[in-house]
């Protein structure tokens, strides 16, 4: 694994800590505004990985599968985050 997969291993189990347990849209958006800049953009290139079609991504955040994941781009779209 290169310097750089490393590196993003361990800001994606930032993220997922930092998200996990997270109830619905809103408290993504909340907690995502509180994370780093680094590691709100490890998780929003990671969703918008996934909405191109690399399913894999959902590996690293497994609880992402309790939300509707295209109404979460759609938000975060909104939101300004991605």
């Amino acid at each position: 694994m290169t310097q750089r997969e490393l590196v993003r291993n361990q800001r994606r189990k930032q993220v997922n800590e930092s998200l996990q347990n997270a109830k619905n849209l809103e408290n993504i958006g909340q907690r995502l505004a509180g994370l780093p800049g680094h590691l709100r953009t490890t998780f929003v290139l990671d969703l918008e990985e996934y909405m191109n079609g690399n399913h894999r991504i959902i590996l690293y955040y497994p609880w992402l599968q309790t939300f509707n994941l295209k109404k979460l781009w759609q938000f975060l779209r909104e939101s300004g985050f991605a």
